[in-house]
């Protein structure tokens, strides 16, 4: 079976409108995961450590960075405080 990349198999869904409505319907929360993300390997911090700092569990941190989880602004803040970063609104 031929393998395609991810970039790839992207263009060929978008093309769909309604797959790119929804797509773009989440870019507003894409963005704040990349930038958790970008925020934790800035701060040099596994998700274990981000954890500790958190008084979670790592899986949390993990639901948190996957999106598979309806945060609120209290969790937001205790991760950013975690990483060393705080929230601006640009």
């Amino acid at each position: 079976m031929a393998m395609i990349d991810f970039d790839t198999f992207l263009e060929e869904k978008l093309k769909n409108p309604d797959f790119k409505r929804e797509y773009d319907a989440l870019d507003k929360e894409f963005e704040l995961i990349d930038e958790l993300l970008k925020a934790r390997s800035e701060a040099k911090m596994t998700q274990a450590q981000v954890a500790k700092a958190m008084g979670v569990k790592q899986s949390a941190v993990a639901r948190i960075e996957s999106g598979n989880l309806d945060m609120k602004y209290s969790t937001l803040v205790n991760y950013l405080n975690a990483v060393g970063k705080r929230i601006a609104i640009v």
